[in-house]
C-alpha cells in the first residue's frame, strides 16, 4: 500500500513536471537542487529526482548530494517537491540548513583515492577538484614535497602526507585549502622526529614510506615499533632479504586500480615482486606509525626477527627469525604463507 501510495505521488508529480510553461527555470543563490548542473533550479531537476526514486535513471555522488535539498542525507519525494515549490515561490529558499563548516575524520591508513571521496561526501570539495589540486597544486612551500625524490611508478604525489586527523572544514571550500589544512597538520606533528633525521641518513619521504606500510599491516603502536623493526631489518640485509614481502602493498595496487582514477603497476608497489621499497606511500599514516619508522623496537625478542605474521582474528602479531619458525607460526595459527 505505501509503496503505491508512493508511485502515485510520483506520478502526479512527474505530470506536473511536463507543462513545463508553468514553470520557468530561475537561477539559484546556491548549488542545492541543479541535479542536472547546468547552473538553474528548474523542473528538468525535480524531474530527474523523481526518475531517480522510480528507478529510471541514476544519479552520482556528486548529483546524489545537491539533489538532497532538504538536508536530511536522503534523496525523496519531499526533495522533488520542494524543488517544484521553490519554483512557484512557495519557498524563499532550497539551501538545506548545513552548517558553515562540518567535521571530517579521516582515519589513519586511508589512501588518497578515500579521503577524496569522504571529502566529497561532506561536501567540503569534488574529489575531481581533490585530485586536481594534488597533481597540479602549488605546494613547494613544504619542504618535504618540495623535496620529494623522482620515482618512476609512483601515485598519486601527495600521498603519505595528508594527516590523518579530526578537522573543521568549510562546506564548499577549495581543494587546495583543504590539503593544505592537513599538510600543515603533518608539518606540526612531525617536529619532534625532524632532528633525528637530521642526525641520520634518512629523509622525511624514508619515514613516511615506511610509516604508511606500518599503517597497513597492524594496529597497536608497540607492534608497530616491531614491524618497523623487521622492515630495517630486511632493508638492511638486501642480499638475503631483497624483498620485504608485505601483503599491504599488493593490496593498494589493487585498491588504487580500482578507484579508477590513475592506474598502478604491481610491479613498482607489490613488494612480493619489487626490490626494497614501494614506488611510493600506500596510504597516510598517523603519528604512531611515523614515530615507529623513526624508532624501531630494540625489544630482545624481536631485535634479529626478519618475519612477522598477523592473525586478523585475534589481532596478534607473530615475530619471527627464520623463514622455518615463520612456517611454523603461520601453520599453526592458519595465517596465509607466502613462499
Amino acid at each position: 500500500m505505501l509503496r503505491k501510495r508512493m508511485y502515485s505521488t510520483v506520478g502526479l508529480l512527474l505530470s506536473l513536471c511536463l507543462f513545463t510553461g508553468i514553470f520557468q527555470p530561475v537561477q539559484a543563490a546556491f548549488q542545492w537542487g541543479d541535479v542536472d548542473g547546468d547552473g538553474k533550479i528548474g523542473v528538468g531537476d525535480a524531474r530527474l529526482i523523481l526518475q531517480y526514486l522510480v528507478g529510471k535513471t541514476a544519479l552520482t555522488p556528486s548529483q546524489l548530494a545537491v539533489a538532497d535539498v532538504d538536508g536530511d542525507e536522503n534523496v525523496t519525494i519531499a526533495d522533488a517537491r520542494k524543488v517544484l515549490q521553490y519554483l512557484v515561490d512557495k519557498v524563499f529558499s532550497i539551501n538545506p540548513p548545513l552548517p558553515l563548516t562540518v567535521r571530517v575524520t579521516i582515519p589513519e591508513g586511508k589512501t588518497l583515492d578515500e579521503i577524496a571521496a569522504l571529502l566529497e561526501k561532506k561536501r567540503v570539495c569534488p574529489a575531481t577538484d581533490f585530485y586536481a589540486a594534488v597533481q597540479n597544486g602549488d605546494f613547494f612551500d613544504y619542504d618535504f614535497i618540495r623535496d620529494l625524490p623522482e620515482s618512476p611508478g609512483r601515485g598519486h604525489r601527495l600521498e603519505g602526507y595528508l594527516f590523518p586527523d579530526t578537522y573543521e572544514f568549510y562546506t564548499d571550500s577549495s581543494a587546495a585549502s583543504a590539503i593544505r589544512r592537513m599538510l600543515n597538520n603533518f608539518t606540526n606533528r612531525i617536529v619532534p622526529l625532524r632532528p633525528i633525521l637530521a642526525e641520520s641518513d634518512r629523509t622525511i619521504h624514508d619515514i613516511v614510506l615506511m610509516a604508511s606500510i606500518i599503517e597497513r599491516e597492524v594496529y597497536s603502536a608497540a607492534d608497530m615499533k616491531r614491524v618497523s623493526r623487521v622492515l630495517h631489518n630486511r632493508l638492511h640485509n638486501p642480499a638475503e632479504f631483497p624483498r620485504l614481502q608485505c601483503d599491504s602493498t599488493g593490496e593498494y595496487v589493487d585498491k588504487v586500480n580500482a578507484a579508477g582514477y590513475i592506474t598502478l603497476k604491481d610491479e613498482d608497489y607489490n613488494t612480493y615482486q619489487r626490490r626494497g621499497m614501494p614506488a611510493g606511500p600506500i596510504s597516510n599514516p598517523g603519528l604512531n606509525a611515523l614515530t615507529a619508522a623513526v624508532y624501531p623496537s630494540e625489544e630482545a625478542s624481536v631485535i634479529s626477527c626478519y618475519f612477522f605474521a598477523s592473525d586478523i582474528t585475534t589481532g596478534i602479531t607473530y615475530f619471527s627469525k627464520t623463514y622455518a619458525e615463520h612456517v611454523e607460526i603461520c601453520e599453526r595459527y592458519k595465517i596465509g604463507v607466502h613462499q
